[in-house]
């Protein structure tokens, strides 16, 4: 979701069923690109915003609420007595949750924990290096000299990046349809207050080869679509 509309990682948390269900309407099967406007709340510094949201997207957020959503609920509320109501949360804690959270809102830093963990099983890694340390807390010196070091494989991204990644492609997108000022767009989507604040965190990330960002993009987006089908 955050792919798709550069949201942020509390706004996603902080999204309502009823939300979803107000714009479901507008999904149309045979457009999958029609953007769906969605009206945020919960943003950062509480100020209303709007995200744009591809039909085919809005349709499997749909799937979800009354598929995989609505078994959560019912086995929550078979597990625990306490459970008697639906929250309105959009996105819960699923069957795979200890048995005490199913059935409650997602929280931003198990949202960001699993996204990690998918990143690492997809094997996308980096290298770290980092000193050794004794029981002191103090690094480890060699017989030669050196310090010892240890060397990990680490997630190479963040749930942040995906709104990264909206950015650039929207960017992207408004050079090839001739955009006179494509980063006033991006701006206005990512809801910054300054166009410079746009320009320097994005400008770097465009820097890098166009032809590969719009072939992963334009994958993605297929998949969803097909997915919606």
């Amino acid at each position: 979701m955050s792919y798709a509309t550069g949201m942020r990682l509390e706004e996603v948390c902080s999204l309502k069923v009823r939300q979803i269900l107000d714009i479901a309407h507008h999904v149309d099967k045979h457009d999958p690109y029609k953007s769906i406007g969605l009206r945020l709340s919960m943003t950062k510094g509480l100020r209303p915003g709007e995200v744009f949201l591809p039909s085919a997207l809005v349709q499997e957020i749909f799937n979800y609420i009354n598929g995989e959503r609505r078994k959560t609920i019912a086995l929550a509320c078979g597990l625990s007595p306490q459970v008697s109501r639906d929250c309105g949360s959009l996105f819960l804690n699923g069957v795979g949750a200890n048995y005490r959270d199913i059935g409650k809102p997602l929280q931003g830093d198990t949202l960001s924990r699993r996204f990690s963990k998918a990143v690492l099983e997809a094997g996308l890694v980096m290298r770290e290096e980092s000193f050794k340390l004794d029981d002191a807390g103090i690094p480890i010196v060699r017989s030669d000299g050196s310090y010892a070091t240890t060397v990990r494989q680490v997630n190479s991204h963040t749930f942040h990046d995906l709104r990264h990644t909206f950015a650039v492609n929207r960017y992207l997108a408004g050079i090839a349809v001739g955009e006179k000022e494509p980063w006033k767009k991006v701006q206005v989507l990512l809801r910054h207050r300054s166009l410079k604040t746009t320009t320097d965190i994005y400008l770097r990330w465009v820097e890098t080869k166009e032809e590969i960002i719009s072939d992963g993009h334009h994958a993605v987006l297929r998949t969803i679509y097909e997915m919606a089908a």
